[in-house]
């Protein structure tokens, strides 16, 4: 896997938002992650290439993406309420991780996809869930209960 990164990111932290963010299965996929000046996030996938694009600004979070009705047509989920730069990347880097999986993994599709190729469903299901992971993830206790009764 190719890393470009020209974020403000270190490579070290890309590298575990995608070791976090890829399904099983995927490999030799080349990624570039880049600031966007001009929008919140977004992503393209190739074909083992993805280029993901996030606002360098955290000023912009948290940030609801409302899908458009063009999109919905296509099959994308109104999902997005990213609360942080750090989701947004997870969300773009698993929806077009997702799509690579898909390319490898014909036939094979969550949440009711009927159609062949990819499925911008089927990605946004994996985004979801892959966020609401990272939130689980990155969430302290406020207080340690345990401490309180033993």
């Amino acid at each position: 896997m190719k890393l470009i990164n020209t974020t403000n990111y270190t490579t070290k932290e890309l590298r575990d938002f995608v070791r976090f963010a890829k399904p099983s299965g995927v490999k030799n996929v080349d990624i570039a992650v880049r600031n966007t000046p001009n929008s919140y996030a977004w992503g393209r996938s190739y074909g083992n290439y993805v280029a993901v694009f996030v606002q360098k600004n955290p000023r912009y979070f948290p940030w609801y993406a409302e899908v458009h009705p063009r999109q919905k047509k296509k099959g994308y989920l109104g999902w997005k309420l990213l609360l942080t730069r750090e989701e947004a990347m997870i969300g773009i880097l698993a929806h077009e991780l997702r799509h690579e999986w898909q390319r490898n993994h014909k036939g094979h599709r969550t949440f009711g996809c009927r159609k062949k190729g990819t499925s911008e469903r089927d990605a946004d299901a994996y985004a979801i869930k892959m966020i609401r992971k990272w939130r689980k993830s990155q969430t302290q206790p406020l207080i340690n209960i345990s401490s309180l009764f033993f």
